[in-house]
């Protein structure tokens, strides 16, 4: 018996394939025979299938596993041992194609440790709680793969909150159903097809399609056409994307002219239909400006966008400007051929930044050959940061004297008191302050229990009081206090400590900062009520011309070196170039540009989501606050060397802090 076995088991070593001529042998018993199948399955795991059901153990199917896990697909809940199950823990990798009786806990808390992913196809209910906790905290996105019963567990719910505040996510507020799944789409706008539908309303699948087209697959017919019009009036270039049968209506609601001046890219789409024509030729007759970018990047980047939007709707220049990619400059230009005094705007990042040293995909030869080959352009305008260096301008020195006048024109008359207390003065109390100070206008800065309190008081009767919030605390501190010195406040109610006055007179730099915060005044905003005197006076706001006579003046950067070139060309006609100097920010609530020396004065959600906030309305993209600071530090750097606050003004040579620079490059004679 034995021999026979042994000979059995050899030659099924040599061919798996031959086990049932041995299966119907009578003389080999129940347990020689699973010896025989464990050995052909082993061998060729397929033999599986024809083995009959009673011999069959977990041996024999943990073979198989480890051999071709897909057939875990196929095995019966009646073979589920403990064997088994420690099998499939080990080796899952995906729980999908698992059969249901074989996710237990256990194998699905294995499974989502490999692959957060797993999680949506873990069963709800509290046996799978520590399953769906585990996922959430290797992925947040986990949380919106999960059943709703898992999705309303406190405990998951926490473990999201900490998963997001993790990555300084900010917690919607209030954190209801609908701010949250609007938010993840935010952030990622791939997790839309887990979204239940009762969440999915058209401002959730508008972030989807701006965050990838490809996402215009899961918006339901009835909303296609309100998404559709959203998202094509933020980005014009989108109607390329929406479906033929729904492009006309589209283009009809927003209107053809609106989407053209948007972005011209848009001109081919609307050519097809003929409607359209007549106006395509009239925006083309009237266009003075036209705006050139590098390939795509009104679509891929924010600032470039929210910059070209804030160019073209200017008031001078809303309806008369257009915008192409530099691959269609030239097609365009030939459209714009008859304009007469056509301003070209180069629009891009910093080229010696970008590593190309190209500004909107042109370098400075191809900029210049663009102007002496299109003699109707008469402006150029190097839309660009830090494209202007030069030292200071004659003209500036007109305006920084302006602004000298002016501060000495504000200076308090006499004595101004800053006073602490901890409670606020009662009714008759300011007439001793007077009298035992002898000054002319008071500020109290009050610290109360809950909140501190801002008031101003002068001989003449006038008063402000504010409550401060904790950041203009916080920045009032530091006006006074730059080194973090603690505000002294006294612990006695009624009480005052007196921390500037006729022996430590208040600065005229914290008077300022006193003033603009119990007024609230923006003094370097264009929603100022003296913004146009204000441009008089701050350099930072002009545009300054010069000629032949200050070009010894410009350093070396974009400007200098295009004048150089275009001399070398010898245009036929002049030509007025524009470059701006500093750091130019787009301020997308005031719909302006400002410029600034660092690079840090944008908020930084602007910066990392890279969304255009033009239309927004309520968001900006300039954190005011690090502005205000920087534009106070150049008009003190101004007075300092004006000698208003220094009294040993620098001798060295003074960078010009203007806005921007224009320069005049005439026409060669006989050309």
């Amino acid at each position: 018996m034995s021999v026979l076995f042994d000979q059995a088991c050899k030659a099924l070593d040599e061919d798996p394939k031959s086990l049932n001529e041995f299966l119907s042998e009578t003389t080999f018993s129940k347990v020689e025979k699973q010896t025989l199948c464990l050995i052909a399955v082993k061998g060729y795991w397929p033999n599986i299938y024809t083995i009959p059901e009673e011999l069959i153990y977990d041996d024999l199917i943990i073979a198989c596993l480890e051999q071709s896990f897909s057939y875990v697909e196929e095995m019966s809940p009646g073979h589920l041992t403990p064997k088994i199950i420690d099998v499939v823990k080990e080796r899952v990798q995906e729980l999908e194609f698992l059969p249901y009786w074989l996710r237990t806990p256990d194998i699905c808390l294995n499974a989502v440790k490999k692959n957060w992913q797993n999680v949506s196809m873990v069963p709800g209910g509290m046996l799978y709680e520590e399953v769906h906790i585990e996922a959430v905290n290797k992925n947040w996105r986990a949380f919106f793969y999960l059943k709703q019963e898992a999705k309303d567990n406190p405990l998951v719910i926490a473990a999201f909150k900490q998963s997001w505040t993790q990555l300084n996510l900010v917690l919607p507020e209030p954190f209801s159903p609908q701010n949250i799944h609007s938010f993840a789409i935010e952030q990622d706008a791939s997790l839309l097809e887990w979204i239940p539908p009762e969440f999915c309303n058209p401002e959730l699948f508008i972030h989807a399609v701006k965050k990838n087209p490809e996402h215009l697959r899961y918006v339901p017919r009835g909303m296609m056409f309100k998404v559709g019009v959203e998202w094509v009036k933020s980005e014009a270039i989108a109607i390329g994307y929406l479906p033929s049968a729904l492009r006309q209506k589209i283009i009809d609601a927003i209107g053809p002219e609106e989407l053209l001046l948007k972005d011209f890219m848009v001109a081919p789409l609307l050519f097809e239909y003929e409607a359209y024509h007549l106006i395509i030729e009239q925006l083309l007759a009237r266009c003075e400006h036209l705006v050139v970018t590098k390939p795509q990047a009104l679509q891929e980047d924010a600032e470039i966008r929210d910059s070209y939007l804030v160019y073209a709707n200017a008031s001078k220049r809303v309806g008369k400007t257009l915008h192409v990619d530099v691959n269609f400059l030239s097609n365009c230009l030939d459209l714009l051929a008859t304009n007469k005094n056509l301003n070209l705007v180069v629009l891009g990042h910093d080229p010696f930044f970008v590593g190309q040293r190209k500004l909107g995909g042109l370098s400075n030869l191809e900029i210049v050959q663009t102007l002496k080959s299109n003699a109707n352009i008469s402006r150029l305008t190097l839309l660009t940061c830090n494209s202007a260096k030069a030292n200071l301008l004659d003209k500036e020195k007109e305006i920084n004297q302006r602004l000298i006048a002016r501060r000495s024109q504000n200076k308090p008359s006499g004595v101004v008191a800053l006073i602490l207390m901890s409670s606020l003065p009662e009714n008759g109390h300011y007439e001793k302050i007077y009298e035992s100070l002898n000054c002319e206008e008071m500020f109290v800065w009050v610290q109360e229990t809950s909140n501190q309190v801002l008031l101003f008081q002068n001989k003449r009767g006038d008063q402000l009081q504010r409550i401060l919030s904790d950041e203009e605390s916080k920045k009032l501190q530091r006006a006074i206090y730059p080194n973090g010195k603690k505000i002294p406040f006294p612990k006695k109610e009624g009480t005052l400590t007196c921390i500037r006055g006729r022996e430590e007179k208040l600065s005229q730099k914290e008077y300022i900062a006193l003033t603009r915060i119990i007024t609230q005044e923006k003094p370097y905003s264009k929603t100022h009520s003296e913004y146009r005197n204000n441009k008089l006076i701050y350099c930072f706001f002009n545009n300054v011309q010069i000629d032949e006579g200050e070009y010894k003046k410009l350093k070396p950067c974009l400007l200098k070196d295009i004048i150089d070139l275009l001399h070398l060309a010898k245009l036929s006609q002049t030509v007025h170039v524009k470059a701006y100097n500093n750091v130019l920010h787009v301020h997308t609530q005031e719909k302006r540009f400002v410029s600034a020396v660092k690079t840090a004065n944008y908020e930084r959600d602007y910066k990392e989501k890279n969304r255009s906030l033009f239309f927004s309305g309520i968001k900006g993209s300039v954190n005011t606050d690090a502005l205000d600071a920087e534009m106070d530090k150049m008009v003190n750097k101004i007075l300092e060397r004006a000698g208003d606050i220094s009294p040993n003004p620098s001798q060295e040579e003074e960078p010009s802090q203007v806005k921007a620079i224009t320069y005049k490059i005439k026409a060669e004679r006989g050309t």
